[in-house]
């Protein structure tokens, strides 16, 4: 899928309350995912102590939180730009 077909999709998916908060958490999260599939072909995996506490760490109703934690111990780049490896488990 383009970058566009992506948006198109995500517009068609969101209820008609949503906010921009509400859609730049599901890109996020699309992203979070797709960067963690491509790091499982690549071998690299986040231990599971990790995930552990960034779920804990994470306030509820806080959009992005759960990512925000994996960023903060390296194991997801901060942004689009940010091409920096994630660090290996």
């Amino acid at each position: 899928m383009t970058t566009k077909e992506i948006l198109l999709d995500l517009a068609e998916r969101l209820p008609p309350d949503a906010t921009l908060q509400d859609a730049i958490y599901e890109l996020e999260l699309r992203q979070a995912v797709e960067d963690g599939l491509a790091s499982l072909d690549h071998g690299v995996r986040i231990p599971l102590e990790d995930v552990r506490k960034c779920v804990l760490d994470q306030e509820p109703g806080k959009a992005g939180s759960f990512l925000e934690g994996l960023r903060r111990l390296g194991r997801v780049p901060a942004g689009p730009r940010d091409k920096r490896p994630v660090r290996a488990a």
